[in-house]
């Protein structure tokens, strides 16, 4: 019953995503072209775009399958929603964007497409919330809810009971838990012994069988999940070593063997990775466009402020271990024999007067857009450090090379909030592998807002 009920819901959603696909291409026809808000010239009649919506709901449709829109789970947050919707809308606009061109209809107004896909991620997560909202209203009063019955006692279970209790829109609710005989009291009602399992099924209706058996019992999970079988009631089975995983383990298969991953990376999926490097594109074209008048003065400034070259190119690590050649305004004077040295450290003797300036705004770092546009580098990411550094690092702080698995920034969660110059390494890396592990788009959006208004100084700054 409720396993047909969420796969109505996801039905529900479909048909509405689709409504809503039309209804927005509508909108942007209309406010472009009806509401006299938008200076247009002459225009094609809506017939002519009736076609066009038709294949852009279902580019749209396809996109939010592979986006995950439509998955069944009981869990849901309205962020997931968002993001999701996000994906959703870059990849359904590269797919309607490409039908667009290859079928020749180069009348299309770019600026109702704009319009569209704007209107397309309100009305997708909008509905949503909606639903989100209903579900909470009926799941408080204990309708739509899944009943689980726990078996056995590990490391994990009285997390899995607090998140539950606490959250109580999930909509789970813990009918008990059967004792193996070995295992502690717990906070819900204990209802036996693994013994009765069978019989505990049969008179209860019980959605989930949550198997938590310790590393010592967990030969007995195959006769566990054989009773369960033989009702046709699901069994799920909790780990006993969460405290390895990370907060988002992601779970993968080869030849239908399963594996976990021990350290989630969302940017190692690629719709994620292709938004992202979308935006770095964006922000690094717009950056070298827009900040290239500065460029010429800060250039002109560094010449005047000391004999030699204007730019500071470095060896750096950066993703999947490669080094890159990394840009900056030089900003100490030009000897070899005295730049070779370590970090630079605050009244650095090595820095000029107008490299005093660029280190404490950041502005040395301008030419890094550079490496962005290459490829080398992200606008937002943990910061690079020097092979040299990193050997030492990597014996030193665990965990420390993870931030590889990903593009180093200019900016990052570690800078903005104060850890950057001669600072706790360990602190730096912490930060790194937070942002690593729970990256989204919006995270990248903070940080960059972040960056502009308290980023660009401080007391590492120098």
């Amino acid at each position: 019953m409720f396993k047909t009920y969420h796969v109505f819901l996801n039905e529900l959603l479909f048909v509405a995503d689709g409504l809503m696909t039309i209804l927005s291409m509508w909108f942007a026809w209309n406010l472009k072209f009806n509401s006299k808000l938008i200076s247009h010239a002459a225009h094609d009649p809506f017939q002519t775009y009736v076609p066009i919506m038709l294949f852009g709901m279902a580019a749209f449709w396809l996109a939010g399958v592979i986006s995950g829109l439509y998955r069944t789970t009981q869990v849901r947050a309205v962020w997931g929603y968002a993001l999701n919707a996000f994906k959703a809308a870059v990849l359904g606009l590269l797919l309607f964007m490409s039908a667009l061109y290859f079928g020749g209809f180069v009348h299309f107004s770019r600026e109702v497409l704009a319009i569209f896909v704007v209107t397309y991620i309100c009305s997708v997560v909008g509905v949503r919330i909606v639903l989100l909202m209903v579900l909470r209203i009926i799941r408080r009063r204990n309708n739509n809810q899944k009943i689980i019955l726990l078996v056995g006692h590990n490391s994990s279970v009285d997390k899995l009971i607090d998140e539950l209790e606490n959250h109580p829109v999930f909509g789970y609710r813990i009918l008990g838990y059967l004792s193996t005989g070995n295992d502690q009291q717990i906070s819900v009602p204990c209802l036996g012994t693994t013994d009765v399992l069978h019989v505990i099924l049969q008179k209860n209706f019980i959605d989930h069988v949550v198997i938590a058996l310790s590393r010592e019992d967990i030969l007995a999970t195959n006769q566990i999940t054989a009773v369960c079988d033989s009702l046709g009631v699901q069994s799920l089975i909790l780990p006993d070593f969460l405290d390895v995983l990370p907060a988002k383990p992601r779970f993968e298969s080869i030849s239908g063997l399963p594996l976990i991953d021990t350290r989630y990376v969302p940017l190692d999926d690629a719709i994620n990775a292709a938004i992202k490097r979308t935006f770095d594109l964006l922000c690094g074209t717009l950056g070298l466009i827009v900040l290239f008048p500065l460029f010429g003065l800060i250039a002109l400034c560094v010449r005047l402020s000391s004999p030699g070259p204007i730019f500071f190119v470095q060896e750096r690590v950066g993703k999947n271990k490669k080094t890159f050649k990394m840009y900056k305004f030089r900003s100490m004077s030009y000897d070899p024999s005295v730049n070779t040295g370590g970090w630079t450290v605050a009244n650095d003797p090595r820095r000029t007067k107008f490299g005093s300036f660029l280190r404490r705004t950041s502005l040395d770092e301008l030419p890094q857009f550079w490496n962005v546009i290459k490829g080398d580098m992200s606008i937002i990411g943990p910061r690079p450090e020097r092979p040299e550094f990193v050997d030492k690092f990597r014996k030193d702080i665990p965990k420390y090379m993870v931030k590889h698995r990903v593009r180093p920034g200019i900016t990052g969660w570690a800078q903005v909030n104060g850890w950057r110059g001669d600072t706790s390494i360990s602190s730096r890396v912490e930060h790194d592998l937070y942002y690593i592990e729970n990256w989204t788009f919006i995270f990248d959006v903070k940080i960059f807002i972040m960056t502009i208004f308290k980023g660009m100084s401080g007391a590492g700054a120098y």
